[in-house]
């Protein structure tokens, strides 16, 4: 079951409830070194203040090449204080994913999934390495869940800045009903997005005919300047907002 979490007046966050960042592979369990004292901890908040629930978290661990997903997760207290112990020397990453797939609540205001900045650990290692994030996004979009885009028209895809990451640079991703992709745009430090209707990838005025209407979706992701989306940067996006293209 999919649930979507709106910090400050949230669900009750599922015990078996499942952390994935789609396209991950997991690796094993780390089982060694045989301690219990966190070797990664911090503090995850909501508008720089407690986040009143308990999150649930994964963490991932560079494999040489990219960084896979871990079968560990942890929860944070209602203060947003966590820790992750029994890992193996290496380079991590905490992510956050509330798995709420699609947007409802023109209101909802947080990330939809956050992945930190990679640090390294080491078991000799003391104090434990630190990653502390902040989860609140109230992005208010101008094109609103279940909105109407009109082609040709002077609509635009506009959002607020991420308050966490005043350098973020974003790009938006634009989906058929089936969430097959239509339009991606380039990354840039903008808010705002213009789309002509038409299929493409990564580019700012796409060139390939497209005649689709009805409902699509659409999301804002999210990165560091100078990283690569996935990579050592920090990462993210919102959840899918749903919406309708006329012509």
């Amino acid at each position: 079951m999919k649930f979507q979490i709106k910090l400050g007046h949230m669900l009750p966050v599922a015990a078996g409830l499942m952390v994935a960042l789609y396209g991950c592979a997991q690796l094993p369990f780390s089982t060694t070194p045989p301690a219990d004292k966190p070797q990664v901890d911090g503090r995850i908040t909501f508008n720089n203040a407690e986040p009143s629930n308990q999150l649930l978290l994964g963490i991932k661990r560079f494999d040489g090449a990219n960084f896979q997903k871990l079968t560990n997760t942890t929860t944070t207290d209602t203060k947003g204080n966590y820790g992750f112990a029994r890992l193996v020397d290496g380079k991590y990453q905490v992510f956050y994913d509330d798995q709420g797939e699609d947007v409802t609540d023109p209101t909802v205001n947080t990330v939809g999934v956050y992945n930190s900045e990679a640090v390294e650990i080491a078991s000799a290692s003391t104090p434990a390495a630190s990653i502390s994030f902040d989860v609140s996004w109230d992005f208010t979009p101008t094109i609103k869940p279940e909105g109407t885009f009109r082609v040709g028209g002077a609509d635009t895809f506009g959002f607020k800045a991420l308050p966490a990451h005043s350098d973020a640079e974003y790009q938006i991703l634009l989906a058929d009903n089936d969430k097959k992709a239509v339009w991606s745009s380039n990354w840039v430090k903008t808010t705002s997005f213009t789309w002509n209707g038409k299929r493409g990838t990564a580019v700012a005025a796409p060139s390939t005919a497209y005649t689709g209407v009805g409902r699509h979706f659409y999301q804002i992701k999210f990165q560091k300047p100078g990283t690569t989306y996935g990579k050592e940067g920090y990462y993210g996006q919102t959840k899918w907002v749903p919406f309708f293209v006329t012509r």
